[in-house]
C-alpha cells in the first residue's frame, strides 16, 4: 500500500511540475563570413549561412560554425541581414563545402 501511495505523490508532484511547452518559434537564414587564418598565417574567409531563432545573435552562431568548419583559428564573423525563414533551432551551412 505504502508503494502504490509513494507512486501516486510523485505523479502528483510531476504532474504539477510539467508545463506545456510551446511550439519552436521560426528562425531566421542569415549569410555570415568569418575570417580565419591559414595553415600558412594567411588571413582567409568562410561563408556560411546561420539559422538563429528570430534572426538574432548570428555572429556568434556563425563564429562557433566557423570555429568547426575552417582549418585554421576563427575570427569574429560578419553577418548581413535574414534572409528567410528556417525550423528555429541553431544550425549552420557551409557555402564553402557543398
Amino acid at each position: 500500500m505504502r508503494f502504490v501511495l509513494s507512486l501516486v505523490l510523485i505523479a502528483v508532484v510531476l504532474g504539477f511540475g510539467c508545463k506545456k511547452s510551446e511550439p519552436s518559434k521560426p528562425g531566421q537564414w542569415v549569410s555570415c563570413t568569418c575570417p580565419y587564418l591559414t595553415d600558412y598565417d594567411d588571413v582567409a574567409k568562410h561563408s556560411l549561412d546561420v539559422c538563429v531563432p528570430d534572426g538574432t545573435k548570428a555572429e556568434e552562431a556563425a563564429f562557433g560554425c566557423a570555429s568547426k568548419l575552417t582549418h585554421g583559428p576563427a575570427e569574429p564573423c560578419t553577418c548581413g541581414q535574414p534572409k528567410g525563414p528556417c525550423e528555429g533551432i541553431e544550425a549552420c551551412k557551409s557555402n564553402e563545402y557543398k
